[in-house]
């Protein structure tokens, strides 16, 4: 039992032994390297978290708070194997939704991933980030079953979903983007190779709408979304059924309040044509929940509308009275 001369040199030696076995966890270790890295400690953040990933090998918490620290300290030579390692373990494991166990490796998958996009994205030329992109899903998509942090096995699709839409910005960035027959193209090769889910094409029609000259790639993106929440995957539970509605649903919404939007009319009542002939009660639900977001947008254009008007008036009550002013002045 050591001793202890004062109460500093106790809260000391019981911190350093929550920092290694077998009180620590990958919770602590990636805590630690955020404030090494934080606080500028350049040797002592990247020298703490190679031993954090030698603690815990397989753990995307502690390799993704490693992989920010060597993207923000940047040391030689240390960047590239690091974002490979971070790729493979990112990779191998999941955090399941529905376990407890993983809330916190959860956390620290997504963050692993938010970092990899950010390495990616700094990759120039952008043929190399784009390779370095599809290399990933590629990737992502042959990986076979992996495993939670708990154990248990899982399919590695959720892995490749969060990546295409996480990715989809990189390759089709806002501040540059490319032109519209080759986000297109894009598309067309992403539906073909990467096998996309409904939830990816949501993510991508609402990306697609802050892009110039969106029409043809939305025409595409709201068919493949459209198929894809239509389809059921095998045997499905009431929920997911449920959440699968949920998203056909919102795939004719968000096509119909863009097509309103665009100013074109005759396709809205096109659109809404085709829905009498759905079956299963789609078309009347569908139909219902359009009046209802029709009458939302039309209270809100009427508002806008209105508070513009009386920012004019404003404007020309304050010329009258600069008017006036002037005039008693000259007087």
């Amino acid at each position: 039992m050591p001793v202890f001369r004062s109460q500093k040199q106790y809260l000391a030696h019981h911190f350093t032994s929550l920092l290694a076995p077998p009180l620590t966890t990958p919770t602590i270790q990636a805590d630690q390297i955020a404030v090494l890295t934080d606080a500028g400690s350049s040797s002592k953040a990247l020298s703490f978290a190679r031993k954090a990933t030698n603690l815990f090998p397989t753990s995307a918490l502690v390799w993704g708070a490693r992989l920010r620290a060597v993207l923000t300290l940047e040391p030689e030579g240390e960047v590239e194997p690091v974002v490979a390692s971070a790729i493979k373990v990112g990779l191998g494991a999941y955090p399941s939704e529905d376990d407890e166990d993983d809330a916190a490796e959860r956390g620290g998958w997504e963050a692993l991933w938010s970092a990899v996009a950010d390495h990616l994205d700094s990759l120039e030329p952008a043929s190399a980030r784009d390779k370095a992109v599809h290399a990933t899903l590629a990737r992502s998509l042959v990986t076979p079953a992996t495993h939670s942090a708990s154990g248990s096995a899982v399919s590695s699709l959720p892995i490749h979903n969060h990546l295409l839409a996480l990715f989809l910005p990189i390759l089709h960035p806002i501040a540059n983007p490319p032109p519209t027959a080759a986000r297109l193209a894009a598309f067309r090769k992403i539906h073909i190779a990467y096998l996309p889910t409904s939830a990816f094409y949501a993510s991508a029609f609402f990306h697609e709408q802050l892009l110039p000259a969106p029409r043809p790639v939305l025409d595409f993106l709201f068919a493949q979304w459209q198929a894809a929440a239509s389809r059921p995957s095998g045997a499905e539970t009431h929920q997911a059924k449920l959440a699968r509605e949920e998203s056909e649903h919102e795939c004719f919404l968000a096509y119909l309040e863009f097509l309103r939007g665009a100013g074109d009319g005759k396709a809205v009542r096109e659109v809404l044509r085709s829905l009498t002939k759905a079956v299963g009660g789609l078309g009347e639900r569908v139909e219902e929940r359009w009046r209802i977001r029709l009458d939302e947008l039309e209270k809100e254009e009427a508002e806008d509308s209105s508070s513009e008007e009386s920012g004019s008036e404003d404007d020309d009550d304050d010329d009258e009275q600069e008017d006036e002013d002037v005039e008693m002045t000259v007087q």
